[in-house]
């Protein structure tokens, strides 16, 4: 990343700024596993973004895949609010 990764502020979507600090996580299971789909859905959120911006066509399938393998291996299900078109 350019600067690594400092000084994000000044470069990175106003958008993107207030969901990096949930894909960070404290030690503690409950906590990796939200910042784990936190992550998931910043990343399904730049991709549809970045397609969109291109003039490309996104497909979820991925992400929906990924979802699926990270519900199924994590039970009970994870406190975190997956992404809403989803």
């Amino acid at each position: 990343m350019w600067y690594d990764g400092r000084y994000l502020e000044w470069w990175a979507d106003p958008a993107i700024l207030p969901a990096l600090p949930g894909t960070f996580a404290t030690y503690e299971a409950k906590d990796i596993i939200r910042a784990l789909y936190a992550t998931v859905s910043l990343c399904h959120w730049l991709a549809e973004d970045v397609a969109y911006r291109n003039n490309l066509i996104y497909s979820p399938k991925t992400t929906l895949t990924i979802l699926h393998w990270l519900t199924a291996a994590h039970k009970p299900k994870p406190i975190a609010p997956l992404y809403k078109d989803l």
